[in-house]
């Protein structure tokens, strides 16, 4: 079963060179993870095991259609969630693929960055939401 995943915050480290670390401990062990980092974290992946595989499981054991779920992200390691929801969203302070994806799928994306963003993104879904999905 591929569930693992471990994520790292960091306070006073470089994640890229923290990543590096860990991308060249993996590989010298011969471990089936990646490892995907952002400005202040680091996650370490099991192969295949990604936000999507997650969603898909999660559509099929409790029959919401992927097209009903919003995935709201901001780094790398929200790609593959963004591109089978319905509605991909994203604060300001994306990084820039998630923004391509997120503008390429139509998706919404904030004005705001982290906290005020998903405020926003939320104020944005209940808004646009037709009235039977507010009320389930």
């Amino acid at each position: 079963e591929k569930t693992a995943n471990l994520t790292i915050l960091l306070s006073g480290l470089n994640p890229a060179k923290f990543a590096e670390y860990l991308e060249e401990f993996i590989k010298s062990s011969g471990l089936n993870l990646t490892v995907v980092y952002g400005p202040s974290y680091v996650d370490v992946i099991q192969n295949g095991a990604d936000k999507s595989y997650s969603l898909n499981i999660f559509s099929e054991k409790t029959g919401i259609k992927l097209e009903e779920i919003v995935g709201i992200g901001n780094g790398k390691n929200d790609l593959s969630m963004l591109k089978i929801v319905g509605l991909p969203a994203a604060p300001a302070n994306a990084v820039s693929e998630v923004k391509g994806i997120i503008l390429e799928r139509g998706g919404y994306l904030a004005s705001k960055s982290v906290g005020k963003g998903f405020l926003e993104i939320c104020r944005h879904i209940v808004r646009n939401a037709s009235p039977e999905i507010i009320y389930l």
